[in-house]
């Protein structure tokens, strides 16, 4: 269950090859930013994905949020582009391992 502080919780589309998944969105309201939420979102939807199958998981992040995702274990893997609502984003993908 999702809490209030919760605006979205990070969607999941499973991409077309086996085992890659694509994480949405993961959104905190700005209230309630600087607390660690975001981080457990990205863990909690990891492990979702992981027992869902996911070997692999990218996302396309702002650029401002790129730190986030580096210390949760992502690696940028293009140069920053402008392909989302004019907003610089990069992808970024992150290799699952076993539990």
């Amino acid at each position: 269950m999702w809490k209030p502080w919760c605006r979205r919780h990070a969607t999941w589309t499973k991409a077309l090859r086996r085992g890659t998944y694509i994480m949405g969105r993961v959104a905190v309201l700005s209230t309630m930013r600087r607390r660690g939420l975001a981080s457990k979102i990205i863990e909690a939807s990891e492990a979702a994905a992981r027992d869902a199958g996911a070997k692999l998981i990218k996302l396309h992040a702002q650029e401002y949020v790129l730190p986030l995702y580096v210390k949760a274990g992502y690696t940028q893997i293009a140069p920053v582009d402008y392909e989302d609502e004019g907003q610089p984003h990069a992808w970024m993908a992150k290799r699952m391992g076993d539990r």
